[in-house]
């Protein structure tokens, strides 16, 4: 079960530890996934896939070998949504949890299983500064949480039940 936890050193110890440990085991890939929420209207922002329409979450990156997982999460949310640190705070972590893969196969990044999901609650100070990139995104928009469930009514099953768990830890 997910539970919020206020940021500290031996969580972001532990957390780059539990990273680390998905390499050496090449099962599942370790991945931030940045809940990022506007300031002021406590709306989160979901994104859709330019490689399926019907595939609407939260943005989110690979952790290279070798990088902190704070390292991977600033890099991700400049490169999939253009904001800087300037623009958003972590405000807690979320926690982990194993998204098995939807077919059985290695991917080509060489972990087996499917991705290993390190959740953040990000608070953006400048919603207008979001700009998705188009090779990875064919839309955003900001959601409340009322309708979370609505715009990933399409998701995947196993990825839409996730999200909407950690979701939840937002409010």
């Amino acid at each position: 079960m997910p539970k919020r936890e206020q940021l500290s050193l031996s969580v972001i110890d532990r957390v780059n530890r539990q990273a680390r440990d998905a390499f050496a085991y090449r099962e599942y890939r370790p991945v931030t996934v940045p809940l990022v929420v506007c300031e002021d209207e406590g709306l989160a922002l979901f994104v859709q896939s330019v490689n399926d329409a019907d595939d609407w979450g939260c943005p989110q990156g690979g952790i290279e070998m070798r990088e902190s997982v704070g390292s991977a999460l600033v890099r991700g949310l400049r490169r999939k949504i253009s904001i800087g640190p300037q623009h958003f705070s972590i405000s807690a972590y979320l926690g982990e949890e194993d998204l098995v893969a939807e077919d059985a196969r290695t991917g080509v990044r060489g972990f087996a299983l499917g991705d290993r999901c390190f959740f953040f609650a990000i608070t953006c100070t400048r919603p207008d500064a979001v700009v998705i990139n188009p090779s990875e995104f064919s839309a955003a928009r900001w959601v409340h949480p009322d309708d979370f469930s609505r715009v990933m009514a399409t998701t995947r099953p196993a990825k839409r039940e996730m999200l909407l768990r950690h979701l939840r830890l937002l409010s």
